[in-house]
């Protein structure tokens, strides 16, 4: 059999357009970090070696001086640190002329004596090699499994054994050793990422790996060597003594003829478990039949547990992550690819374990989950700095890159694209960098060289968005609608729908842009469609629905002032409802209990359902949306009427931003002197100066605001006009994180008053079994890294005081453990904790938010976010009187903290703090405040009236405006 001598970067090429065939498909965005394949930069590492199983060139042996070489001697020469195969081609003053033998483009050198020592030929020539013998071929200091077919003229001619389109050559007997078979047989199972357990037919007793007996038959499926992996195939000719198969499960598959000693049985059930897995892999990857794919993956799945093939088992399990993240449906992709990654781990399949970690990486990433997404790409990069693999940790960087890229810190996207490419990774985002810093001929140039000369569908739709972004930058808007629209054209055309949302968005803004009304609402209507139904595949994880809607947030946003640009008044408060909370809407609908409400009533509402709420609440609502450098105002009465305002913030903030006036006002408030008052009259000016002639005249007619973003953190009560009167002297005042919010805390206040708790929870040691209040004040502190909190005696004179009010009796140092709480809170009327409210994540789930109790045998002390939603609550009322226990994080979704998690647990009323309150004036508002619930029964004008009580004995804002009434009033 005789081949044709090839070029090694010939080889290369082939090697890299076989790989970009049969692996997953290699995308910017949404690259599948597949342990099948290892694509490196240069072709040498297109076969890594495991350290385990492969041997290095070791020479200890002492340096020889005075060494007679001649011309034609092999010898071995340093070079950085490390010997290489040299032969010498001259002597020439006393130095020694050489060429690298090994290297393609070999260079020639002439170095003195110190530079070379003798190679011992272990192998040595009275070992006389065969014809059809296995050996190692030494290649660019590594070596390489080959099969001599001929000997001529001194030379061994080989061929390199388990590549397509093998090459051939003859070499000098000093290239080639013999090898352990126990080595070879390693190395030839020693896999990149999918590995099987079964054994090779390797004769143990020479170096010759031959198949025992085996008589293949056409038709037949049998498992073929390739790049140092075993390949499904099924044979279809049997000629010249070789067997011509073709690879199964691949688009665009390949035939070959190959020598019986490359193939090995394969078990007729994990054949058809493997033959389903690509078919699913390639139904998802190349022909967009994302639902068949699933389907056919969870059949070989089925097949692989039954035989209980592990390793099969944890390829397809990657396989159905891979198919759901297709379908952007990201929680069961995020779910599939875990128990792949558990499973690998159980079976020490490391490479494959390495590469769902970067799988994993990805659906976090769309999710706006970055933290998470963050978390395993660097785990990721651990394990390629940990094998030394260049080509794990290219990827790596590049995909932290895109992380910061997403939240757009493009300097530091750039540092890490800019490391993946000193290892030979070019960035897709790199050229998106380009654009966000307004370099945008150099980012057009960028993306028209990727969408010419990419075959991938995905490629080129985000490479057209990204054209269309600068055109759309440049004012060019007529060609960047072109680009959109050949986007959405691919996008819909293979079925995703995370493209499809972004071209619709885009079309949507670049009509804006161009005064095209209708188109722009038309398509960012379009867009909001798509983005709501990826969102309704999260189900019930709250987190990630947030995170999620953060990410979409802004095409409600740029829909709101399409719509206000027609006078669309009330359809843009429809979408300024629809955008904002709609996670904690509908974790407060999962709570609601079944009579009340159903699955099938979530829905934004409509105008005519915000009058409705308006009229039940009878209140004025006021709702804020922060749309760009304008800030929209609907006034809704209880009558039904809506008014609408808006106003540039550069008349009030002049070269300020908002937060930094947020910032400085709480600044003002809590650093002495204590002087806000600037700083509060410019909040009223932007906020309330706008609308203050539609605002009730009757103080205690309740207005209730609806903020967004950083205003949450605004204390409304204390907003202060020209007559340096404070709001809330004015008026009675409440606060929500969206309308539709309130519709709900109304249906579950009902619910409670139904179960009718008689018990109010001040957390302190019940008088008797009907202790009906749950006064908690100042518990033994748990520790906070290490160190315990600190006692809050206030808290201890506060919970006493109100107790006695209650007539009940706090709970309050040892006995108010975390384990009391949970077991009293469920059926108390009303509640109220006075002790230290925490803002950091303390448990690292990715939610702040935390009281403090004292901690026992079964508990830690930390009465968490995540603890509090598990809780059923029957309570009227909850009161935090703890400091910033209003706060959080804030998202599109609102405030993400404790009074989140109390409401979501079915209190229909809360009160919390915007900031740490001073213990003299908190205890004397809070015992006003229930002195003033016990006469009016109204928590809003309560709430009120102490207010104004303890202003007048503490006049400092700091002291009497920190709290805030969400939910119900009465």
């Amino acid at each position: 059999m005789t081949k044709p001598i090839q070029k090694f970067s010939q080889l290369s090429i082939i090697i890299l357009v076989k790989l970009l065939v049969v692996s997953s498909l290699t995308i910017p965005e949404k690259a599948r970090a597949s342990e099948f394949f290892s694509i490196a930069k240069n072709w040498q590492n297109l076969l890594l070696k495991s350290s385990e199983i492969s041997e290095k060139l070791q020479f200890e042996r002492s340096f020889l001086l005075a060494q007679s070489y001649k011309v034609g001697d092999y010898v071995e020469v340093l070079w950085e640190g490390n010997w290489y195969l040299g032969k010498i081609l001259e002597i020439n003053n006393n130095q020694y002329c050489i060429t690298y033998p090994t290297y393609e483009s070999s260079w020639d050198e002439c170095i003195g004596s110190d530079r070379i020592r003798p190679i011992e030929d272990k192998n040595s020539t009275e070992k006389i090699l065969r014809l059809n013998q296995y050996v190692e071929v030494l290649w660019q200091n590594q070596w390489y499994l080959a099969k001599i077919f001929d000997n001529k003229n001194n030379q061994y001619c080989i061929t390199y054994v388990g590549y397509e389109s093998s090459w051939d050559e003859c070499i000098d007997r000093v290239r080639i050793r013999i090898a352990d078979p126990r080595k070879v047989d390693a190395e030839r199972l020693r896999l990149e990422g999918y590995r099987r357990n079964t054994n090779t037919n390797i004769e143990q007793n020479n170096s010759d790996i031959s198949q025992r007996d085996n008589n293949y038959q056409i038709n037949k499926y049998v498992e073929v060597l390739w790049k140092k992996q075993w390949y499904l195939a099924k044979i279809f000719e049997v000629k010249n003594n070789e067997y011509c198969i073709t690879y199964v499960g691949y688009e665009r598959s390949w035939d070959e003829c190959v020598d019986n000693d490359r193939l090995r049985q394969v078990d007729s059930r994990r054949a058809e478990a493997e033959r389903l897995r690509l078919e699913a892999d390639n139904l998802v990857s190349y022909a967009n039949e994302y639902q068949k794919g699933l389907k056919t993956a969870k059949k070989s799945l089925k097949i692989y547990q039954e035989i209980g093939d592990k390793s099969g088992e944890v390829q397809v399990l990657s396989s159905l992550g891979w198919a759901y993240y297709w379908l952007n449906d990201y929680v069961n992709a995020i779910d599939y690819y875990q128990q792949s990654l558990k499973l690998a781990e159980e079976i020490d399949d490391f490479y494959a374990a390495t590469a769902r970690l970067y799988d994993i990486s990805q659906p976090y990433l769309y999710l706006g989950d970055y933290e998470k997404s963050l978390e395993y790409q660097n785990q990721y990069l651990a394990r390629g700095k940990e094998i030394k693999d260049s080509d794990i940790q290219a990827r790596a960087l590049e995909g932290i890159g895109n992380i910061y890229y997403f939240q757009k810190n493009y300097n530091k996207a750039m540092k890490y694209y800019e490391q993946s490419a000193a290892m030979g990774r070019k960035a897709f985002y790199v050229g998106g960098v380009y654009t966000a810093l307004g370099k945008h001929d150099k980012a057009i140039e960028f993306f028209d060289n990727i969408a010419t000369k990419t075959n991938d569908l995905y490629t080129k739709s985000a490479s057209f968005n990204q054209l269309g972004q600068n055109y759309l930058a440049l004012g060019n808007n007529d060609k960047a609608i072109n680009y959109f629209q050949e986007q959405l054209a691919i996008s819909q055309e293979t079925k995703e729908i995370y493209g499809e949302s972004e071209a619709f968005k885009s079309l949507g803004i670049t009509y804006l842009a161009k005064g095209d009304l209708k188109q722009a609402e038309k398509n960012l209507r379009s867009a909001i469609k798509v983005k709501e139904s990826i969102r309704e595949k999260i189900g019930s994880n709250d987190s990630l629905k947030v995170s999620l809607f953060d990410t979409q947030a802004d095409t409600y946003s740029k829909l709101q002032k399409v719509l206000i640009k027609q006078n669309k008044i009330e359809d843009a408060l429809e979408i300024s409802e629809r955008g904002r909370a709609r996670a904690f809407v509908e974790l407060l609908f999962d709570r609601l209990s079944s009579k009340a409400i159903t699955k099938a009533n979530i829905e934004p509402p409509t105008f005519k359902q915000i009058k409705k709420i308006a009229a039940q609440q009878a209140a004025t609502i006021v709702e804020y949306s922060i749309i760009e450098d304008q800030l929209y105002i609907w006034v809704v009465q209880p009558t039904g009427e809506i008014v609408f305002r808006q106003i540039e913030f550069k008349y009030v903030l002049e070269n300020k931003t908002l937060t930094d006036l947020i910032i400085e006002t709480r600044r003002k408030l809590l650093v002495k002197p204590y002087q806000p008052q600037s700083q509060l009259k410019k909040l009223h000016k932007l906020l309330i100066e706008p609308i203050a002639d539609i605002l009730p005249s009757n103080p205690e007619e309740r207005v209730i605001f609806i903020p967004q973003g950083e205003l949450f953190l605004i204390p409304f009560v204390a907003l202060m006009d020209n007559q340096e009167k404070y709001l809330i002297e004015k008026h009675t005042i409440l606060t929500a994180p969206a309308i539709q919010i309130l519709e709900l805390t109304h249906k579950k206040r009902v619910e409670n008053q139904k179960a009718n708790p008689k018990n109010d929870l001040i957390i302190g040691l019940p008088r008797n079994n009907d202790m009906g209040n749950l006064v908690i004040g100042n518990p033994s502190m748990p520790k906070l890294n290490e160190k315990p909190l600190d006692p809050l005696i206030g808290a201890e004179a506060e919970a006493k005081q109100i107790a006695n009010f209650l007539e009940t009796q706090a709970v309050i140092g040892d006995i108010a453990t975390e384990s009391l709480v949970k077991k009293q809170i469920e059926n108390a009327r009303v509640i109220h904790v006075a002790t230290h409210g925490l803002l950091t994540d303390i448990t690292g789930l990715g939610k702040p938010g935390a009281l403090a109790f004292t901690p026992d045998k079964n508990n830690d002390g930390f009465l968490t976010y995540y603890e509090i939603l598990e809780l059923n609550l029957n309570a009227e009322l909850v009161v935090l009187s703890a400091c910033d226990t209003g706060r959080g994080e804030i998202t599109g979704d609102g405030v993400i903290g404790l009074s989140r998690s109390f409401l979501a647990a079915g209190a229909p009323s809360i009160v919390v703090s915007l900031w740490k309150v001073p213990d003299d004036a908190t205890q004397s508002l809070m015992v006003e405040f229930y002195r003033q619930l016990d006469v009016t029964g109204n928590k809003a004008e309560a709430l009120r009236q102490a207010m104004l009580t303890t202003l007048k004995k503490f006049p400092e804002v700091k002291n009497w405006a920190a709290f805030t009434l969400i939910g119900e009033a009465v």
